[in-house]
């Protein structure tokens, strides 16, 4: 993956800043699904009458990914910088399988995004700065495919582009207050993931996703309770409202398992964030943090009828509404040998009871149940120049049952160790 960095200060324009970066990745992949046996726990096996745990494939394919970034920032007064960046993203994938000839399979899908945002930003003394922005979305998309969703097969091509902005202003409050409000009228452009699936037949990709646009209110205010020399407490509090038309979700099919995603309509998210950390000079410190997250369906009439949708109100499946956690960290030096030092972090991590899917009818086997995990990590340095280091780590400590956003079961208890030396010392 060959990678390009440029930057640039000019004198001619005081004040002038120009940067460029970008990279881009040749990927190749081998999907193969070629099981000719059923095997139960016990090793047990009996032969399969079509081959293929999924579906029978060969699948050899090409995905190249490629990312540019410009910005330019010119500081024409004391207090006030004009900006300009554009990114750029492409992705492209080719193959062929050798299991049979799909035509889908011999012409490239690609995908290209260009977003390009111009802002303003004043700020005052220190004490009050505030910006305004507006952003151009263009994305470009070649597929082979029926628009329509049927077997009509044609080379496909769209081009569409959208305007979003908004504004965004920060005030210190005395010396230990920050308050943040902004807006933003915002779209997120579908991944190439969301379009074009995962090449391995698992997730299937949706060529007429639409991308999604959101209202974004946000409140936040950052406080240094505490800020003395050897004590600091810093409270983080947020709110955020959100309006959101085509949302996308992902959605899995239950008797394949294939994972898709869908425009699903309205959707309206509420949400509040609050952390809290206090730290003793640089030897201890402990801290959580907590999210509440209502995001909830606002399409009411099932799609070209008048008939009010079951799932009108309630809460998007598949997505944590109340989490959290809660770490704490100690450094102690000279331990065993004078220049060393001993980390050791402790991290506990918690998930509130939610369904994988609509829920309505209040069915238990839908819901994912409370989880709590705790996690351990220690760390050694040492060596005439601190450049040795081993560090050791326990995941999910008491292995309790943790799953992911649709139910499927993650591993347990997990022991790692590293050694690591450092050149650089």
């Amino acid at each position: 993956m060959p990678q390009l960095t440029y930057e640039k200060r000019f004198k001619v324009l005081k004040g002038l800043h120009v940067s460029l970066n970008g990279n881009y990745n040749f990927g190749k992949s081998y999907s193969a699904d070629t099981a000719s046996c059923n095997y139960n726990w016990l090793g047990q096996s009996q032969p399969k009458g079509v081959p293929g745990e999924l579906s029978y494939m060969k699948y050899r394919y090409r995905d190249h990914n490629g990312a540019a970034n410009f910005r330019m920032a010119l500081f024409p007064a004391d207090g006030q910088s004009v900006s300009l960046s554009s990114t750029l993203t492409t992705f492209s994938r080719s193959g062929k399988d050798e299991t049979a000839y799909k035509p889908t399979y011999e012409h490239p899908s690609q995908s290209m995004k260009i977003v390009t945002g111009l802002s303003y930003k004043y700020d005052y003394k220190g004490k009050w700065n505030t910006s305004a922005f507006v952003k151009h979305y263009m994305n470009h998309l070649e597929a082979y495919l029926d628009p329509e969703g049927g077997i009509n097969y044609q080379d496909f091509s769209n081009t569409t582009s959208y305007w979003g902005g908004g504004w965004a202003s920060t005030y210190f409050w005395g010396r230990h207050t920050q308050l943040r409000l902004s807006y933003e009228y915002a779209l997120r452009l579908p991944t190439s993931r969301e379009l074009f699936g995962s090449g391995d037949d698992i997730e299937r990709g949706n060529s007429n996703l639409k991308p999604e646009s959101s209202n974004n209110v946000n409140i936040s205010v950052t406080a240094n309770a505490v800020d003395l020399t050897d004590h600091r407490l810093t409270i983080d509090a947020a709110f955020q409202y959100r309006e959101i038309k085509d949302y996308i979700r992902r959605t899995t099919n239950n008797d394949s398992g294939r994972a898709s995603s869908q425009n699903d309509g309205r959707v309206r998210n509420l949400g509040t964030d609050l952390s809290i950390r206090y730290t003793f000079k640089d030897a201890f410190f402990v801290g959580g943090n907590f999210s509440y997250i209502d995001m909830r369906s606002l399409t009411r009439y099932v799609t070209g009828t008048q008939q009010e949708s079951k799932n009108y109100k309630e809460r998007v499946p598949a997505i944590p509404y109340m989490y959290g956690n809660g770490e704490a960290g100690l450094t102690l030096r000279d331990v065993f040998v004078k220049g060393t030092v001993l980390d050791i972090h402790y991290m506990m991590n918690y998930v509130q009871k939610f369904s994988y899917e609509w829920n309505v009818y209040q069915n238990a086997e839908l819901d994912i149940p409370t989880q709590f995990s705790h996690d351990l990590f220690v760390s050694y340095n040492f060596g005439k120049k601190s450049e040795f280091t081993v560090s050791a780590e326990c995941t999910n400590i008491f292995n309790a049952r943790l799953y992911d956003n649709f139910k499927m079961q993650k591993p347990g208890r997990a022991f790692a160790i590293k050694f690591g030396y450092s050149f650089m010392k």
